[in-house]
């Protein structure tokens, strides 16, 4: 009971993570190092998980030809063909990381925003650890063991998906004995409402005698 208890618990944990992986496209390994950095400074991985999406829009809006786009990235000191080399992982690494060694101000914020939208003001305590902070949370991840690999991830997503199918299987199983007993349930039932009148009338004839039972 215990084992499966983990286990399930474990399953639970990945598919939670390779969920966000595939919402933010960043690999579930990393992720989690990104989700404990995240939680250490009481970020929310909704934030996050939208800092990435901002992020990914500007780089998009960039290579599309816009300029206002292209020159935020390069007042962060990042070159968009730089940026393009790079995987998304590490494209919100170097920004993240060029944002935090900013210093605080106006005009950090104003490129807080443009690059990562209304996350940017929720992300502001994992940010002003500074790029040598966020590296070393992201570092302890690794050394107190809550790191997950690829594999693990993708072995509880599978267990994840054989509970439900067992779940589902007996309850399926459940579903045909109810269906089977359903006709004697509505026979009994039928016969119960059948007989409610002659019970009324019995009742009739007795409640005046409980009653002069009571008043005597």
């Amino acid at each position: 009971a215990a084992a499966y208890k983990m286990a399930t618990r474990t399953a639970e944990q990945a598919d939670t993570i390779d969920k966000l992986s595939e919402r933010t496209g960043i690999h579930r390994e990393e992720l989690q190092r990104w989700m404990h950095a995240a939680d250490q400074s009481d970020v929310s991985i909704e934030s996050f998980s939208k800092g990435v999406k901002k992020m990914s829009e500007q780089l998009d809006r960039a290579n599309e030809g816009s300029e206002s786009a292209r020159a935020n990235f390069e007042r962060v000191g990042l070159s968009l063909d730089d940026l393009n080399k790079m995987s998304l992982e590490q494209q919100f690494d170097a920004i993240a990381s060029a944002l935090a060694d900013m210093e605080e101000g106006a005009e950090r914020n104003a490129l807080g925003n443009q690059l990562l939208g209304r996350s940017y003001v929720d992300m502001l305590p994992l940010l002003n650890a500074g790029s040598d902070g966020i590296k070393e949370l992201k570092q302890e991840a690794d050394e107190l063991g809550m790191v997950m690999s690829e594999e693990t991830v993708g072995a509880g997503v599978v267990l994840g998906d054989t509970i439900a199918n067992v779940k589902d299987s007996f309850n399926g199983l459940i579903n045909r004995v109810g269906a089977a007993a359903i006709p004697m349930i509505q026979k009994f039932a039928d016969m119960i409402i059948a007989a409610v009148p002659t019970l009324v009338k019995i009742m009739d004839g007795l409640i005046p005698i409980i009653t002069s039972i009571f008043e005597n």
